[in-house]
Parts: structure tokens; C-alpha cells; sequence
């Protein structure tokens, strides 16, 4: 008698589905305790990050003055929603500023995964949804993110979860009552819409609700009520941020030609925007991108599931391919499925967003959809083991083709650097071979032969044991990196922070006489001083650099030193230099400081030709 492979709960009902029992306390008790360790090991020193203090200016400015501005102009990047929910719990609070909106972040984290776990729960069970959620509890990235920075990824990650909450309980027998249908399709609504003011990206739930309904409707779904509210929703979402879109169009200020940094429109755009006089990209400049794009964030997923610190971003990296795999053919067991298919649009929509984007800023994007990734991914790895007992032999020769073809590109590419560089030269072509060699064996054994070796050799570690082996391991390992970061965040020394020039010049301008300034961290200065900040222009034009000093009367230019692996070229140190060579009378050093100079502008000299 052949081993059984390990069998997903049984259906239940969908009261049973939204109720919490015994079994639910566990993850729920765990991520509890893990949010009340993040709150209780912030980084309680600033470190003075430039997007926080858009956001913290954004907040104390709504609440002062009742404008949504930033530096004495409308603000035309970020969405107001999170600077609403800072503003909204000062209210509550009485206060506000970075001790108190540092301590929300874990929060908002640890109720996001609590939500992401009930909805996870209703199509992937207990254990999966569980150890998805705990995964993402326990990384290091999380940790980080939430602990050091006031950023609205925590936010975006509960909003996104709340709206599909709703959703789900307009499918409970007590949502049949008119008032509480109401309240489910209000709260589904408005959860978009917050999702989307929040964070822009969040136009991916509008476009998931919109497909999943019309999908829906094709395959006539017996759930017309559920897609009348997902059609609902999904338009409240997109009238939104069309509204946003149109404001910022109408709001915005160029401070001087070609700048692009402004708005999320412009910075998609951008051919490259670590070089923003390179200009627009064009369709295929996007293409590239994408395609370069799918190997970064399945990188990232695979890091965060691994509890690696880096998995190479490229073709040939045996991480980043599985998880590509894996996700591919969860996606597809998922399309099998209609009550799985509106989680897999949302993952469709959020990845393709972030396949567009041209900054590489970490795992931190993958983080409010990991969750669902690693469900993807159990799925796929029960979809390809499926496979692998049902038709042996046609599924280890597609295997055998994928690893001769990697092994083949990866001794093209000639000699490759790093430790994950080395395991994929010597895996993919031992895994072709094997996989070829497993073919022909099971060819010549016969399918019932076949699948019963499989069985034998496989099932035991699709057990639910070996599960929770693997997953406590990994989970073990996450908590081992939080607890060195938890360390750190506790013992930080302020002058080793990335942008503590920034900080020290600030403080040395409050003692200053007033007058505008040019920096390049122009938000970090504009929050410590209160002045009205310039953004040091990112061009090679010195002249277009003077110019903007002059009209925007700027009293002082700050530059910070040279440092490694610059964000921007050109770097601050080179723009400095020409405005030097083409202005050499035009500003005087009145102050250094640890990493940075303090030119103050005179009367401009005349202009060089270079």
C-alpha cells in the first residue's frame, strides 16, 4: 500500500471560515507577540530618512495649517492617506512627531498580517496561510522597515487586507441581513479606497476587483452580488486616483526644466532615474525593464522565504528561477479555481506595477504582497509535485530541457562571480542529467511503477511534519536576524546614520541667518529647519544650477562630501565642481561639518564656457 499524500482540510462552511477557533490562536498569539517585541525595540533615535519627513511635514502641516503641502507648495508625490492617518491619531493622541508615529508602524504590520492570515485562511487553510504570514513576521526586512522608518507600506499592507476581508464576509449567511450587507460594501470601498490614497500602487486592488468581476461574469459565476461589489469598489478606487492624477497635474511646480521628481508619472518615465538627463524612455527602454524587473523582485521573495541576505537578481541564480517557477504554476492552480482567482489578479496587478518601476529600493515592495507570494508558491510546489507523480515522465523532461538549456546559458556567460554563481554552474547541469536519467528510468518502469518510487521518495516531505520542520527552521532564522537588528536599533550611534550631515547641518542652520536653501536632502533639512528648501538640481549644467539660485533667492548651497555607490549622477561633489569652475566668485565656504561644506552665494561672476 502506497503512502498517502497529506490531504488539505476539509471544505467548511463560511461562518466556520470567518469564526476564530483553537487552532487559529496559535499564529495569531505568535504574531501578537512578535508586533509587542517590534514596538518595544524601535529605533528610538532618528535617522532622519527622506521620505518619513515628507510624510511627518505632510501630517503636521494638515493639522496646522489645513493644507496638504510640503516646503510652502502643494505636494504632488505622495497620496494623502498616510499623512491623514498620522494627523487622525495626533488627534486621538494628543501628539505627534517620530516617537510616537515609530511605535504605530509594528502595529500597523502586526494587524496587517492578522488580516492577511484570515484571508489567506478561507483558500490555503490553516497552516499555509499561518506559516505564509509568520515568514513575513519573522524577516529581517519587515523588521527593519518597521522599526527604523515612518513610511505607509504597513498601512498600504492592513488597507489592502481589509478590503478583501470585507469582501469575503459579504459571502457570510449573516451578511443576507440589508444593514449589514451595507456595511460590508461600504467598509469593501472604502478599504480601496484608502488602499489607493495611501499608497498609488494600490490601483493594483481596483484593477484586481475589476478583473476578478468580469472574469467572473465571462465564466458565469453564480456570485452576482459579490462581483456587483467588486465592480463597485474597483470604480471608487479608480475615480480616486484618477482625481489624485488630475490634482497633481494641475498642482505641480517645476523648479527647473527637466526635473522629473515631482511625480510618480514622470519618474516611471524616466530612461533611467539614477540619470535623469538621459530623458524619456521608450517602449523598449520599458520592456528591459520589466524583463530585468521579474528577476529583481522574485529575488527579493526568494531572500525573504530563504532568510538569505542577497539572492543574485539574474537568470541563471537556482533561487530566483525556482521562485519564478513556483509562482508561475501557483498562479495557474490558482486561475484553475474561481474562488481563488481574485487573490492571484491582486498579485498580478501589484507585481506588474513594480515590474514598471525604475528604483530598486529592496524587498521593501515585495513586502505587503509576500504573504500571498509564499501561498503562491505552496501552491506551485503541490501543483509540480501533482504533476510529477500524475505524468512522471513528460514532467522530468521539461525539467531536464529547463536544466540543460540554464546549464548551457550559464557557461556562456563565462566566469561568474560569488558562491550562488558557482552552485548554479554545478547544479543546473546536474540537474538536467538527473532529471534525464529519472526520465528514462521511469519510462522503462511503467507509470504505476513510477508514481509509486514517487510516492515512496516524496510524500514523506509533503507531509505535514516535515512542514512545520522546514517552517520552524526558517522561522528560527528570522527571529535570530530581529533579534541582531532589535540590537542595533538599540545601541545606534547617531554619526554612523546615512544621513546624519544632513542633520548636523540643519542644526547649524537654525543658529544661521535666514534665508533659502539649496540642498540635496532637501526634505530632511526642510523638516529640522522649517525653511524654505531648494532641491539641488540633478544636472551637469551649471548654468541651469545658478539659475535656480537666483530666482529661488537662495542664501545658502549645501554638499555633502563624496560618499560610495551614489543614488544620483551626477554626484553633488561633481555638480559642485562645475558650478565652481563656471561661478568661482559666486559662493564662499562659511561651513564645514562632519561629511558636508556650507557655501554661502555672493554676487555671481561672470560665466565660463566649459
Amino acid at each position: 500500500m502506497s503512502p498517502t499524500v497529506a490531504k488539505a482540510p476539509a471544505p467548511r462552511s463560511a461562518s466556520s471560515e470567518r469564526s476564530v477557533s483553537k487552532p487559529d490562536l496559535t499564529p495569531i498569539v505568535l504574531l501578537l507577540v512578535l508586533g509587542a517585541f517590534q514596538v518595544a525595540t524601535v529605533q528610538t533615535v532618528e535617522s532622519f530618512g527622506s521620505d518619513s519627513s515628507v510624510y511627518m511635514v505632510l501630517a503636521h502641516n494638515i493639522l496646522e495649517k489645513g493644507r496638504y503641502e510640503f516646503d510652502y507648495r502643494p505636494h504632488t508625490v505622495y497620496p494623502p492617506g498616510f499623512p491623514l492617518l498620522l494627523a487622525g491619531v495626533s488627534i486621538l493622541t494628543g501628539r505627534e512627531g517620530y516617537n510616537l508615529f515609530i511605535r504605530l508602524m509594528p502595529v500597523f504590520s502586526t494587524f496587517a498580517l492578522m488580516v492577511w492570515y484570515f484571508v489567506l485562511r478561507r483558500d490555503a487553510g490553516r497552516v499555509a496561510a499561518g506559516s505564509a504570514c509568520l515568514l513575513v513576521a519573522t524577516s529581517a526586512p519587515l523588521f527593519q522597515m518597521v522599526t527604523r522608518s515612518v513610511l505607509s507600506d504597513a498601512p498600504f499592507f492592513l488597507m489592502s487586507g481589509l478590503a478583501f476581508w470585507s469582501l469575503q464576509g459579504l459571502e457570510e449567511p449573516a451578511s443576507q441581513r440589508r444593514s449589514v450587507r451595507y456595511l460590508l460594501l461600504a467598509s469593501v470601498c472604502l478599504c480601496t479606497v484608502m488602499t489607493v490614497l495611501v499608497r498609488s500602487a494600490g490601483v493594483a486592488l481596483s484593477a484586481a476587483l475589476f478583473a476578478w468581476a468580469v472574469t467572473g461574469k465571462l465564466c458565469r459565476a453564480d456570485r452576482s452580488a459579490l462581483y456587483r461589489a467588486a465592480v463597485l469598489a474597483s470604480l471608487a478606487g479608480f475615480l480616486v486616483f484618477g482625481w489624485w492624477t488630475v490634482w497633481t497635474k494641475h498642482a505641480e511646480h517645476r523648479v527647473y526644466q527637466g526635473q522629473y521628481m515631482e511625480s510618480y508619472a514622470s519618474q516611471f518615465m524616466a530612461k533611467n532615474p539614477h540619470r535623469p538627463e538621459m530623458g524619456t524612455a521608450s517602449a523598449v527602454d520599458l520592456v528591459i525593464r520589466a524583463g530585468s524587473n521579474i528577476l529583481v523582485q522574485a529575488s527579493y521573495l526568494a531572500a525573504l522565504a530563504t532568510r538569505a541576505s542577497y539572492v543574485m537578481p539574474t537568470w541563471y541564480s537556482p533561487l530566483t528561477v525556482v521562485t519564478i517557477v513556483l509562482l508561475l504554476w501557483g498562479l495557474v492552480s490558482s486561475g484553475l479555481n474561481r474562488q481563488k482567482t481574485l487573490p492571484a489578479w491582486y498579485f498580478l496587478a501589484y507585481f506588474a506595477i513594480y515590474l514598471l518601476w525604475p528604483f530598486d529600493e529592496g524587498p521593501r515592495f515585495m513586502l505587503p504582497v509576500a504573504p500571498l507570494a509564499f501561498v503562491l508558491v505552496w501552491r506551485g510546489v503541490l501543483k509540480v509535485t501533482d504533476l510529477l507523480r500524475r505524468r512522471p515522465t513528460s514532467t522530468l523532461a521539461a525539467v531536464s530541457v529547463l536544466g540543460i538549456a540554464l546549464a548551457g546559458g550559464t557557461g556562456v556567460t563565462g566566469r561568474l562571480p560569488g558562491r550562488q554563481a558557482h552552485a548554479a554552474l554545478l547544479l543546473w547541469p546536474l540537474l538536467g542529467a538527473a532529471s534525464a536519467a529519472l526520465m528514462f528510468l521511469a519510462k522503462r518502469a511503467g507509470q504505476g511503477a513510477a508514481t509509486r518510487a514517487f510516492d515512496l521518495v516524496v510524500v514523506p516531505f509533503r507531509s505535514w511534519r516535515a512542514h512545520y520542520g522546514i517552517v520552524g527552521l526558517l522561522l528560527l532564522g528570522g527571529i535570530v536576524q530581529q533579534a541582531e537588528s532589535a540590537r542595533t536599533n538599540l545601541a545606534e550611534n547617531p554619526s554612523h546614520f546615512r544621513h546624519y550631515a544632513s542633520a548636523d547641518f540643519s542644526a547649524w542652520l537654525r543658529t544661521a541667518p535666514q534665508g533659502a536653501v539649496m540642498a540635496h536632502q532637501f526634505a530632511i533639512v526642510h523638516r529640522l529647519t522649517g525653511r524654505r528648501v531648494v532641491e539641488f538640481p540633478i544636472t551637469s549644467d551649471p548654468n541651469l544650477i545658478v539659475t535656480v539660485v537666483k530666482r529661488e533667492k537662495v542664501l545658502y548651497l549645501f554638499v555633502n562630501d563624496p560618499v560610495p555607490y551614489e543614488y544620483f549622477l551626477p554626484t553633488e561633489e561633481e555638480r559642485w565642481r562645475r558650478i565652481e569652475r563656471a561661478y568661482p566668485v559666486m559662493f564662499q565656504l562659511v561651513h564645514r561639518g562632519p561629511g558636508y561644506r556650507v557655501f554661502e552665494v555672493r554676487e555671481p561672476g561672470p560665466t565660463t564656457t566649459e
